[in-house]
């Protein structure tokens, strides 16, 4: 078969899936939780984090709440998560209840209609901020899950050092040495010069990637369907140069002791950050807090991004659809369960009414960075942060960026315009048929 072959097979069998959903939809009883009783019932969750269900997370919590419900969470790595999902459907297997997946995957999956339309029940796309909404609608407009996570990224500065290297710990003033790309560049270079280049300003190099990656999205695709790739990542390459090549970021792979420790080390003064890291980052590298922190915004000139987060919806074949509506509804729409999840989960749901009055949750604060209100701060950065138009090629568009950004690294000759063009040969190698500009 040829590949426009194969593909129109897929689609046949989507559609007709799709018509059997909606059937099984119509007749599904759901559980005694939408008769006003107490909610039962067993629930099957497809997750690729599931720390946020378990171990204390919101499946583990709603249960405590709800004895009679009960649930199996089945975390599994991003890409393995899709692929599980494309065999079961090829097989005909069984999915779950709810199924939770992150940003490379939301365009496709979403566009395959495999959730309830969450708008059938009471929840509007108005009620969240704008940014979020990329993940979460399909072409139609329709809701097929709720992008769960304001995370954006800002910079943590440690005092101590701040006091030592910058010759200040006033905020406005850390700030305006960071407030554009050539002005941190400046500030980082100046610390090298004073300290014989033994201090940096950022002791990992991964967290630029994904600030600079996720500003732009990832294919830009037109209206037309063409990939717009030059206009909006070369930029990326020519920033991303000046910053790495400007020697004050610290290249430390992941998983290693100077990447570990680069929240309590003495040679970096500060970290690229994002909402999660308070659970993630910060707790188990300072659990009691002993590194005092301060943060601020990333340089204007790049601005803010949303970085990525994941998306949990109620799958059309699911027996206990009502069920599994309440509860995504719960955490992620009501304000007692969205409350529950920033001051348990550090995760802070884009859910417009739960901010709009700053008495509805009242201030969020971490130890670390002592009485400032960690959460406003992160909520005064949604006005900047753009919407992005996801593509369901995203993945492939990535991944180049991902090799480009390597030999970044390791070739100190190679120009922006060379990085940009390894991106383009690479999507071309994957997807011959597509239109790039």
């Amino acid at each position: 078969m040829t590949k426009k072959v194969l593909g129109f097979v897929l689609v046949l069998i989507l559609a007709v899936f799709g018509m059997s959903c909606q059937k099984k939809t119509e007749t599904s009883g759901g559980s005694t939780s939408s008769t006003g009783g107490e909610p039962e019932g067993h629930l099957t969750i497809w997750t690729g984090v599931g720390n946020f269900y378990i171990n204390g997370g919101i499946s583990d919590y709603y249960t405590k709440i709800h004895p009679k419900v009960t649930f199996d969470v089945m975390p599994t790595p991003s890409n393995d998560l899709f692929e599980k999902l494309q065999q079961t459907l090829a097989a005909g297997g069984e999915l779950p209840d709810m199924l939770d997946y992150e940003s490379s995957w939301w365009k496709r999956v979403n566009e395959m209609d495999l959730r309830v339309h969450l708008n059938d029940y009471g929840i509007k796309a108005e009620d969240y901020y704008d940014f979020a909404l990329g993940g979460m609608l399909d072409s139609k407009g329709n809701i097929q899950g709720i992008n769960y996570a304001i995370n954006f990224f800002a910079i943590a500065i440690k005092t101590e050092m701040a006091k030592k290297y910058l010759g200040t710990t006033n905020r406005d003033d850390i700030m305006a040495m960071f407030s554009t790309v050539d002005k941190m560049i400046e500030t980082g270079q100046r610390v090298r010069a004073q300290t014989n280049n033994q201090i940096n300003l950022f002791g990992a190099w991964n967290f630029f990637n994904f600030w600079f990656n996720f500003r732009v999205g990832g294919a830009n695709e037109n209206a037309a369907g063409e990939f717009e790739l030059t206009k909006n990542h070369l930029p990326i390459y020519q920033n991303q140069l000046k910053i790495w090549r400007s020697g004050i970021v610290t290249y430390n792979a992941e998983g290693t002791p100077g990447y570990i420790n680069q929240m309590t080390d003495d040679v970096n003064i500060g970290m690229l950050t994002c909402t999660g890291d308070i659970f993630y980052v910060f707790m188990p590298r300072d659990p009691e807090g002993k590194v005092d922190l301060m943060l601020i915004p990333v340089p204007a000139d790049i601005g803010n991004a949303q970085f990525g987060g994941t998306s949990i919806g109620v799958m059309k074949t699911s027996k206990n659809i009502d069920l599994a509506v309440n509860f995504v509804k719960y955490f992620l729409h009501d304000i007692d369960g969205v409350k529950w999840v920033r001051d348990n989960l550090g995760n802070f749901v884009p859910l417009k009414a739960a901010y709009d009055d700053p008495a509805t949750l009242g201030p969020y604060t971490y130890k670390n960075f002592g009485d400032f209100d960690y959460g406003a701060f992160y909520l005064s950065q949604a006005p900047g942060v753009p919407r992005i138009s996801y593509s369901v090629n995203d993945s492939v568009v990535r991944q180049a960026m991902s090799l480009a950004q390597q030999e970044m690294l390791v070739n100190n000759n190679i120009t922006a315009d060379q990085l940009m063009q390894m991106e383009i040969n690479e999507v071309k190698s994957r997807l011959p048929d597509i239109v790039i500009k």
